[in-house]
């Protein structure tokens, strides 16, 4: 039997109400342990599908919602920032029922993981960091910034590079 696995195989949904609304890929068993992906800046949870896959296979519950202003997710007005992330998560969670999850950032999403990991460390099981903006020798907070522009990651995420022609 073969068993895909892209994103359009797994179970998306969106939680929440529409102005507020997070588009949310979650696979799994509902009485496992879950394990919760965190995208990067302009990022969607398809960058996660090979893992939500994998993970659901061996009995994790698992969650890659799409952050406020990114992917399918609502586009709130006013001003993004780590903090209004964290919200989202932690509504996410409450909306599910998950008191406590493994949480997998990446990219910008490592730095929401450590943040709410930070604020709220009773709902971090364990937390995992890939390549996670603002832990190099220099901690450029000007990016986190900029991320956090309204409108900004749809702009990224639409634009599309062509390689050079060879001559």
């Amino acid at each position: 039997m073969t068993i895909s696995l892209t994103s359009e195989a797994l179970a998306g949904r969106m939680l929440g109400k529409q102005q507020q609304a997070t588009f949310l890929l979650v696979s799994g068993p509902l009485d496992r342990q879950p394990v919760l992906f965190v995208h990067g800046f302009g990022g969607t949870s398809r960058n996660f599908s090979l893992n939500v896959a994998a993970l659901a296979q061996v009995g994790y519950r698992v969650l890659a919602p799409e952050l406020w202003g990114m992917g399918r997710s609502a586009k709130p007005r006013g001003r993004y920032s780590l903090d209004r992330w964290v919200e989202q998560l932690i509504e996410v969670m409450d909306h599910l029922g998950i008191q406590r999850a493994h949480v997998v950032g990446h990219s910008m999403g490592g730095a929401v993981a450590v943040r709410l990991a930070h604020q709220h460390p009773e709902r971090v099981l364990k937390l995992a960091l890939v390549a996670p903006l603002g832990f190099g020798e220099k901690r450029d907070v000007r990016l986190i910034r900029i991320a956090t522009i309204p409108g900004l990651a749809a702009a990224v995420a639409s634009l599309r590079f062509r390689r050079p022609k060879r001559e």
